[in-house]
């Protein structure tokens, strides 16, 4: 299992295939356009079942509110935020039943939680992207191919 340890803003998004605000990475869709799509009704398994840009309710083996990213400028459409953190150190002093169970507001800091996670990608492939934005506006990213939580999480 590889760890990753990050330092500043980032954005830990999750998609089915082989900060900043959500919407404002959507650069391909003009914002007058996100009005027009309309929120999926009841849940989604997948930000691949909608061309919603927005927060969406997951059903995994339990509800949860995350948010769907379509048009992203580097990796197209279809993701899903798993994490997103602006900057403080303050998301990462949580006990270990927070992070299996997931904790914060997919407006600000979030994290969808390691159970919520292994639900999604235990039966399908995924691929995660995690983002960096230095607070001087440097991007960099990771994109990894085949990705997935173990059930001992």
């Amino acid at each position: 299992m590889t760890v990753l340890s990050v330092v500043g803003l980032f954005l830990l998004v999750v998609s089915t295939a082989v900060t900043k605000n959500v919407v404002e990475l959507s650069d391909a869709t003009p914002p007058m356009i996100l009005d027009k799509i309309d929120k999926p009704a009841g849940y989604i398994r997948s930000c691949r079942e909608t061309s919603y840009t927005g927060k969406v309710i997951v059903n995994s083996s339990r509800l949860f509110e995350t948010a769907c990213i379509q048009g992203h400028r580097l990796f197209g459409d279809g993701w899903m935020v798993m994490q997103q953190r602006l900057g403080s150190a303050e998301i990462l002093m949580k006990s270990w039943a927070k992070y299996r169970g997931g904790f914060g507001s997919v407006d600000a800091m979030f994290w969808a939680g390691l159970e919520n996670i292994y639900q999604l990608t235990k039966t399908t492939p995924h691929e995660l992207v995690v983002e960096f934005v230095k607070s001087g506006g440097e991007y960099s990213y990771g994109r990894y191919e085949r990705f997935e939580i173990d059930k001992s999480c």
